[in-house]
């Protein structure tokens, strides 16, 4: 991460104030700064517990194809804050993060958090450079979250599955109705077929809500050919096919890192995939099975502590020669006693980041929290 960033400020903030789901002060300090969101073009909003950050590529990369300067805010980065906040696939620039995040933390409420004081900046900066369109996704949940304060002119919400249930709610029902908090009828808004629960729970806050099925097969000729993207890319069609109806959409280039990538490391092909939930770690498996039939695999992980790990971890076993866990970040990570604790019947391997490498590995797939794989593959490439 470039040093030149104000990284420790974010980070305290990160620690400090966690996250908080509320937008009372972050209208305030919208508010303070003239409501840049407010003279955003062609905003596009997604929400959805797997496959956000998919169908906003997709998206991006069919609206550039086009012609189109695309803004788009996303979470969390891989190896810098930078990326998070990008025009055309380039990140914004250090001096320009350094100058925002500045302005924003000097100005901003002693309350604010971390993501409210990026999702400021995101709006300051596409105010500033004025792209055609801006794609913003939702942090956490939607009907609280801090970009939740947008006038969208299309709605997007992906699969919904359980996660962060201390804050969103112990049911997917629960999940599905902060959700749909970014939901505005009139304004168009799109799903995918998932769950009935949860589409009805939909259907009631936008009762017209159209309902997108999974495409049979993806085409051949996509860098990204994880099964689960059949229902991330039909989304992204159906989103292309609302905005622009007499184009027709090339999604060729679109790529995203970490989501069922092969890489070479070391002389050994890895699976890396950011699957970091139970309905994530059950697409991931479905397409390991799918291009790997009979098989089973060496998997690395590590699970932070606002996630389900016995539930993880007990769906990964039945495909696993082996099961490494690595506590790479003691303050966001579950540690390995407790990962014992929570799954005693299963034997967990516990691995330092820097023994990793040197395991003997037989189908090896990196997955879990996307921190804990930018960290491990940046240290296996180097």
């Amino acid at each position: 991460m470039p040093s030149q960033l104000p990284t420790h400020l974010l980070q305290t903030l990160a620690y400090q104030k966690g996250i908080n789901y509320d937008l009372s002060n972050f209208q305030k300090t919208l508010a303070s700064f003239g409501n840049p969101h407010h003279s955003l073009n062609n905003i596009i909003h997604i929400a959805g517990t797997n496959g956000k950050g998919s169908t906003l590529t997709f998206i991006a990369a069919a609206l550039q194809d086009l012609g189109y300067t695309v803004g788009t805010y996303t979470s969390p980065h891989i190896h810098s804050y930078c990326e998070r906040i990008q025009i055309n696939n380039s990140p914004i620039s250090t001096p320009n993060f350094k100058r925002l995040c500045t302005d924003a933390i000097s100005c901003v409420s002693s309350l604010s958090t971390e993501f409210e004081v990026l999702t400021l900046m995101a709006f300051l900066y596409f105010q500033e450079k004025n792209p055609d369109y801006c794609i913003i996704e939702t942090g956490l949940g939607g009907r609280l979250d801090a970009t939740n304060v947008v006038s969208p002119i299309l709605s997007i919400i992906t699969k919904i599955g359980l996660d962060h249930e201390a804050i969103l709610g112990n049911t997917i029902e629960e999940i599905a109705a902060e959700k749909a908090g970014i939901l505005k009828p009139p304004i168009p808004a799109l799903t995918i077929q998932q769950n009935p629960n949860v589409l009805a729970v939909l259907k009631k806050a936008h009762p017209n809500l159209q309902i997108i099925p999974a495409l049979s097969t993806l085409p051949k000729n996509l860098h990204m050919q994880g099964l689960y993207q059949k229902e991330n890319l039909a989304l992204a069609q159906a989103a292309l096919n609302h905005l622009l109806p007499n184009t027709k959409p090339n999604f060729q280039k679109a790529h995203i890192w970490g989501r069922f990538e092969r890489k070479e490391i070391n002389g050994q092909t890895w699976i890396i995939d950011a699957a970091h939930n139970p309905d994530g770690i059950d697409a991931l498996i479905q397409t390991l099975t799918h291009h790997y039939p009979n098989q089973k695999f060496t998997f690395v992980t590590s699970i932070l502590q606002t996630k389900n790990a016995g539930e993880i971890l007990s769906r990964l076993a039945p495909h696993a020669l082996a099961i490494y866990y690595c506590c790479f970040d003691p303050q966001i990570a579950h540690s390995y006693q407790e990962i014992q604790t929570r799954v005693p019947h299963l034997k967990i391997q516990e691995i330092d980041v820097q023994e990793i490498q040197k395991i003997p590995t037989k189908n090896p797939v990196l997955t879990g929290s996307i921190y804990f794989i930018s960290h491990v593959t940046l240290y296996l490439i180097s």
